[in-house]
């Protein structure tokens, strides 16, 4: 599916979805028969890897507010599919992705914040997409700590850079 046309996740609103964490599962996208005797007949029912993520949002009052508004407005109640940004091993990534029958929970005030729990449906998974090389070089260099790294050195510079 290309992701070009989609609406994307609105980053300058509420910033990166899933940075808090979130699992996911990949759906089996076989039939295997039944045999009387022996192993069964595996067959491939597709060549799209249907993905199930599962996470929560946590905003504030107006975050949740414009949430709501994005998927009435620019989701068509949630009926369409959007570029969502996630972190996985090979970085960060987008995938078109759709919210799930029922996949908008409630929105649960706790404190100050919102947490919504959502699941979202994706037919593809950023590794496949990868080169071999592109997968061991991945294996040698984690983008999650390189990220940290990054940003410890930016903060250092910050804290005791020129004034």
């Amino acid at each position: 599916m290309d992701i070009t046309d989609l609406e994307p996740w609105p980053l300058e609103q509420l910033d990166y979805p899933l940075k808090r964490g979130y699992r996911y599962t990949v759906r089996d996208n076989r039939e295997i028969s039944s045999m009387y005797s022996g192993p069964g007949i595996s067959r491939l029912i597709s060549r799209f890897t249907i993905t199930d993520y599962q996470a929560s949002l946590l905003f504030s009052k107006g975050e949740e507010l414009y949430f709501r508004w994005w998927i009435s407005n620019k989701l068509n109640h949630g009926n369409d599919y959007f570029a969502m940004p996630l972190l996985t091993g090979a970085g960060m990534n987008t995938v078109a992705a759709i919210f799930s029958k029922n996949g908008i929970g409630a929105s649960v005030l706790d404190g100050n914040r919102y947490r919504i729990n959502i699941k979202l449906t994706s037919f593809a998974l950023p590794a496949e997409s990868m080169t071999e090389a592109e997968a061991l070089a991945a294996l040698e260099t984690d983008p999650v700590l390189i990220a940290l790294v990054e940003s410890k050195n930016k903060l250092y510079n910050i804290v005791h850079g020129d004034w």
